[in-house]
């Protein structure tokens, strides 16, 4: 599939706005070119390489494209279907760009997506890693202003917690995963829990030297 936009991606790369405008164009034009039932099998592969094998050099969230993949969940009975639900919620966590009109395909939070797919497929490990990952950005989130104090609410991160101790009881490996930050489930658990201590203490160290010196 990265073949057909090998030209595109070069060029891209290259910064050739005129090139790749004009590839882009083409790609686009073959597409609206295809009939119902191509179109839809060739829609996938690209979505199968985007999502299933990182090739995120392919234009997927252009309008063009992207509309018409939506068209075709929008038309499945998305709930029933694994393949097409784990794209979805790639989607709706993706740090690469907004993927224009996803969430208002159900109107459900990422993570009742990624739990939905577990329930279908219990053995699904990328979508427990995956709501895992969620879950650490979660604590992440809460924690980046530290010392100005915790930005979510108490019972969001204890939530958080539990999940992720129950996704590594399923799932033991889970326990090496990190955040985009380099965190793991230890480092960020150790550290909102400290921070309820911390913040019951009176001292004049910030947080960080505090808990330094209570590690």
């Amino acid at each position: 599939m990265t073949s057909d936009w090998q030209d595109y991606i070069q060029a891209r790369k290259n910064g050739l706005k005129r090139q790749w405008k004009t590839l882009l164009a083409e790609r686009v034009s073959y597409i609206d070119s295809l009939d119902v039932d191509e179109q839809v099998e060739y829609l996938n592969s690209l979505c199968h390489s985007y999502f299933d094998l990182d090739e995120t050099d392919i234009p997927i969230q252009h309008p063009d494209i992207w509309n018409k993949v939506l068209e075709i969940w929008r038309e499945e009975n998305i709930w029933e279907n694994i393949i097409y639900l784990f794209w979805l919620a790639k989607a709706l966590t993706s740090t690469t760009g907004s993927f224009k009109g996803a969430y208002l395909l159900l109107n459900k939070d990422p993570n009742d997506i990624l739990r939905r797919i577990i329930t279908l497929d219990p053995n699904h490990f990328e979508a427990k890693k995956i709501l895992f990952e969620q879950h650490l950005h979660t604590l992440d989130f809460g924690m980046h202003s530290i010392d100005s104090g915790m930005v979510i609410e108490k019972y969001v991160g204890d939530e958080a917690i539990t999940e992720c101790e129950k996704l590594i009881e399923i799932e033991p490996n889970l326990k090496h995963c990190k955040s985009r930050f380099g965190g793991d489930f230890e480092y960020y658990k150790s550290r909102f829990l400290a921070w309820y201590e911390y913040s019951k203490e009176e001292t004049k160290l910030d947080f960080d030297d505090w808990y330094k010196q209570k590690r």
